[in-house]
């Protein structure tokens, strides 16, 4: 039976939706793609399907009139994910990196990428630099959400456990909502 989040694929209901959990909780494809009962090609192919849902919905990929201003954000995206990659092959690990940014003022958003993209290398290990760029766009989501997560619970710790979990949770029904179509009845009483 086809399930209604990827066109033409044999895939239940319940194994892309288990997929998708362990794409938005950083498990590794191999793990996820074992505990689903898939191959890791099919587990692969899905987490690459999950980061283009993602990256079109990125900020530096949004819509805009000038070519010109279109061509400075794909410098811009492209100098922040080097740099981030940089970091993810060659930075100290996470309690390292803790330590020597004690008593700076940083704010999250200049640290969490960091700390959450060494949260995937610790679970994935090392990937490719053209990995990397495919899944940066989970590192800044995610990103994006743990801080308003931290911000609700009131914590300066982005890895903090409740944090986590409910970023996970948030980005994973949004990668849902995005992926499901909208039944013609619903999209109707939206508009």
């Amino acid at each position: 039976m086809a399930n209604a989040y990827i066109h033409n694929s044999v895939l239940t209901d319940d194994q892309v939706q288990s997929i998708m959990r362990s794409y938005a909780g950083f498990a590794a494809p191999k793990d996820a793609a074992k505990a689903v009962g898939v191959s890791r090609q099919t587990t692969h192919s899905l987490y690459l399907k999950f980061s283009q849902s993602l990256h079109a919905a990125h900020r530096w990929e949004g819509p805009t009139q000038d070519a010109a201003r279109q061509d400075i954000y794909r410098w811009m995206a492209g100098r922040e994910i080097q740099a981030a990659y940089g970091l993810y092959l060659e930075g100290p690990d996470i309690e390292d990196y803790r330590l020597t940014r004690q008593g700076n003022m940083l704010s999250p958003e200049e640290y969490g990428p960091y700390v959450v993209a060494r949260e995937l290398r610790e679970r994935w290990g090392k990937i490719s630099e053209k990995a990397f760029v495919y899944h940066y766009a989970l590192i800044q989501r995610t990103v994006d959400c743990r801080i308003g997560w931290m911000r609700f619970f009131g914590t300066d710790d982005i890895s903090a456990p409740n944090v986590v979990m409910l970023a996970a949770t948030q980005l994973c029904k949004g990668l849902e909502g995005k992926l499901r179509p909208q039944s013609p009845r619903a999209s109707n009483l939206q508009t």
